[in-house]
């Protein structure tokens, strides 16, 4: 059975920018992120920021997040331990390059 949380993100001005997901399949959590470039002009899409962050939790890796996500991604982390009980949580190298 595949199971995911998600966690939506506003920004200063209260508008959601990015979405976080933890995902379950297999007996494994695997971490995910989104994040709407508005300095590019783009427009939250909330089907869109969901599908690329269940997306990136399902391969269980990804580019480095943005150093603003390190924290929220821990948080979604300790969520998701506690949610999805005797699940291993895939490794995730949150080095900034």
């Amino acid at each position: 059975m595949e199971t995911v949380i998600y966690k939506f993100i506003k920004n200063k001005r209260g508008t959601v920018g990015v979405v976080l997901a933890s995902k379950k399949a297999n007996g494994k959590i695997g971490l995910g992120w989104s994040r709407c470039n508005v300095t590019a002009g783009d427009k939250f899409n909330k089907e869109t920021g969901l599908k690329i962050a269940a997306g990136r939790a399902e391969k269980g890796a990804f580019d480095p997040p943005p150093q603003s996500l390190l924290e929220p991604l821990a948080f979604m982390k300790s969520r998701a331990v506690k949610c999805f009980k005797g699940c291993e949580v895939e490794p995730i190298d949150y080095s900034i390059v």
